[in-house]
């Protein structure tokens, strides 16, 4: 569980946006590198 403290929603806000910048980028990387491959049986076949 993540410990959720309101005495500095400034900080909190920071690491929330920190985190959901991160799964965002995860999330296209792992798109982007799966068109890629696909793109690539594509070609070979």
């Amino acid at each position: 569980m993540l410990e959720v403290r309101f005495d500095d929603p400034e900080r909190l806000l920071k690491q929330h946006s920190f985190y959901f910048l991160q799964l965002s980028l995860e999330g296209n990387i792992r798109h982007f590198l799966s068109r890629l491959v696909s793109k690539r049986f594509l070609t070979i076949n």
